[in-house]
């Protein structure tokens, strides 16, 4: 593999790089290209399922029309996210441990799952 003589290998050939670390090198970050690891991900933020209740329910406790509502947040969160739990939960003072493994992302807990149910009474 031939390389320039005057530039790193990501200047000379950046479609062989990722832009992470071609940006990297250019400003003069050597290692950052390092640290950045796939945070890419999907998320199921919140299903919920609502039913009309009968009208003879609804006249039994004083009310003209009434609906029940179940609803599941943070139910599952799709990644290929391997350092931590959840790539949203990287820690702010990782960028100060440079050269000490991974961002630091092993003490932050994902959002919690979450059930919750809503009863609507029309009066």
């Amino acid at each position: 593999m031939s390389r320039h003589p005057l530039v790193g290998e990501e200047e000379a050939y950046p479609e062989r790089f990722s832009t992470v670390r071609v940006a990297s090198m250019q400003l003069g970050l050597t290692d950052d290209w390092a640290w950045e690891p796939d945070l890419s991900f999907a998320k199921l933020r919140e299903l919920s399922l609502s039913f009309a209740l009968s009208d003879r329910w609804a006249r039994s406790v004083g009310a003209k029309r009434a609906a029940i509502t179940v609803a599941g947040r943070n139910l599952h969160t799709w990644t290929g996210y391997h350092p931590g739990l959840d790539p949203e939960n990287i820690a702010g003072f990782a960028e100060t441990f440079k050269g000490f493994g991974t961002p630091f992302s092993q003490d932050q807990l994902p959002q919690a799952a979450q059930f919750v149910m809503r009863l609507n009474l029309t009066y």
